[in-house]
């Protein structure tokens, strides 16, 4: 089960990729649909059957670290797409979820 609350801060995080100053060519919506397989099965992993924002939180940099193009002046000032990553996680309003 994923709540309404994980789904709209995993599409929210997608799309902060967009948006981002230092991102040239950020994830597509394709991206929100493998983060929404990635979390289950980390859930199914925990042996839960539920996704928490912890899950989102752990897998975005294997979700979207290959995804983001980084613009020529966030590279040249020696950016990587972790550095950004760890950015939009700090600026993306993660949800109280209810069980």
């Amino acid at each position: 089960y994923v709540d309404t609350a994980v789904r709209e801060y995993i599409v929210g995080l997608i799309e902060a990729t967009r948006t981002h100053e230092d991102v040239s060519l950020g994830a597509s919506p394709r991206a929100s649909l493998s983060m929404f397989r990635a979390v289950r099965g980390m859930a199914i992993l925990r042996d839960r059957d539920y996704v928490i924002p912890d899950d989102v939180k752990e897998l975005a940099y294997a979700v979207l670290a290959h995804r983001l193009i980084l613009s020529p002046a966030a590279r040249m000032r020696g950016l990587h797409t972790g550095q950004v990553i760890d950015g939009l996680l700090e600026s993306v309003a993660v949800p109280g979820v209810s069980r």
